[in-house]
C-alpha cells in the first residue's frame, strides 16, 4: 500500500498507511534521544519521557491514561539513542481523541515536581533492574567501547547521579532545544481517509509555533576497534565487577545469586566451578599454589578494592 505524506506549516510532516483493519496505530516521533544529550544531561531524554504523562494543562496524571484506556486503548511511549516515541492504538473510531491527546502531552505538560520526584525513584528502580541483568547491560558496554568518548555510547537510563539533578527547568530547556517541529513526524496506519487523518492533523498540531532545530548533532566519524582479545578480557571484568560490586550495595541475596547464575550459564564448566569456589571461599584449598602474588603477575591492570 503507497504511504501518502503532507507537512504542516509549522514542520511536523504526516505519513499515514491506509488499512482496512478496525484498529489502528498512530504516534509522534521526535528526533531525538540519547545521542543528543550532554554528560550532565545523561538520560534526561528518557526522564522526559515518562514526565509528560503526568500532568497537563488540562489534564492530571489518570485522565492522561484514561483517555485512551476508556475507549479500549492503548497509550505508551519509549525512547531509543537517536529518537522518541509516544503512541496510541486504539479501535479506528477514535482517531481525532489520539491526535488530540498526543499533542496535549507533548505541548502542554506542566511537569510538576511533586511527580517529577516520583518518577526518579521509578527510574532509579529501572537503573538497579537493569545493573542486575548483565545479559542486558551487556550490549551497552560494548557499545560505550566502541563508540569511546560519543554520547551514542551511553545508556539510555543515565545515572544515579545525573538523575538525582534533573528537575523541571532542566527538561523544559531541553525540549525547547531538542523537541524541535521539523524533526516531529505523525505516523498513521489505520482505517482513516488521509484528508480526514490531514484535518485532524491541522486541528490539533497546526497551531503550534515553528521551533526548527538550530544545532548540529556531534557526528560519529570514527569508532573503536575493540572486538579483540582485549575487549572480551574488559568485558569479563566488567561482569565480575558488576557481580562483585552487586551494581549497587543494596541487592538482595536473590537478585547477586541470580546473576551469579547468569554468569556461570557462559562459561566452560571447568571455569564456572572455579569462579564458584572462588565465590564460596574455598579456592584457596582446591589450588594452593594460586596467591594473591601470583594474580599480580598474571594480571598487573587489576585494581584490588576493599572486598
Amino acid at each position: 500500500m503507497e504511504l501518502q505524506t503532507h507537512q504542516l506549516s509549522n514542520g511536523i510532516r504526516i505519513i499515514h498507511q491506509h488499512t482496512t483493519s478496525g484498529v489502528a496505530h498512530c504516534g509522534m516521533m521526535i528526533n531525538t534521544g540519547s545521542r543528543d544529550e550532554t554528560l550532565l544531561e545523561q538520560g534526561i531524554s528518557h526522564f522526559i519521557e515518562h514526565a509528560l504523562f503526568k500532568e497537563t494543562k488540562k489534564r492530571k496524571a489518570f485522565h492522561i491514561l484514561s483517555r485512551m484506556e476508556d475507549v479500549g486503548g492503548e497509550l505508551n511511549a519509549y525512547t531509543t539513542k537517536e529518537e522518541t516515541w509516544y503512541y496510541a492504538t486504539f479501535m479506528k473510531e477514535y482517531y481525532e481523541r489520539s491526535i488530540e491527546l498526543l499533542s496535549d502531552i507533548l505541548f502542554n505538560s506542566t511537569l510538576p515536581k511533586k511527580e517529577l520526584e516520583k518518577e526518579k525513584d521509578v527510574i532509579m528502580d529501572e537503573i538497579y533492574s537493569y545493573l542486575d541483568s548483565p545479559s542486558e547491560s551487556i550490549f551497552d558496554d560494548y557499545e560505550e567501547l566502541i563508540y569511546q568518548g560519543h554520547p551514542i555510547g551511553r545508556n539510555i537510563l543515565g545515572t544515579k547521579k545525573t538523575i538525582k539533578t534533573f528537575n523541571g527547568k532542566m527538561a523544559k530547556a531541553y525540549m525547547k532545544k531538542h523537541y524541535n517541529t521539523d524533526q516531529m513526524v505523525l505516523s498513521s496506519v489505520g482505517n482513516i481517509s488521509f484528508r480526514k487523518l490531514v484535518r485532524y492533523a491541522e486541528k490539533h498540531l497546526g497551531s503550534i509555533s515553528s521551533n526548527n532545530r538550530k544545532n548540529e548533532r556531534i557526528k560519529i566519524n570514527d569508532y573503536s576497534d575493540v572486538f579483540n582479545t582485549d575487549f572480551m578480557e574488559r568485558l569479563e571484568y566488567r561482569n565480575l565487577y558488576h557481580f562483585v560490586k552487586g551494581g549497587n550495595d543494596s541487592l538482595s541475596a536473590i537478585r547477586r545469586e541470580t546473576m551469579f547464575i547468569q554468569m556461570l550459564e557462559g562459561l566452560h564448566p571447568q571455569e564456572a566451578d572455579i569462579l564458584t569456589l572462588v565465590k564460596d571461599g574455598n579456592l584457596e584449598r582446591q589450588y594452593p599454589k594460586i596467591t594473591k602474588g601470583v594474580v599480580d603477575t598474571a594480571f598487573p591492570d587489576i585494581v584490588w578494592g576493599s572486598r
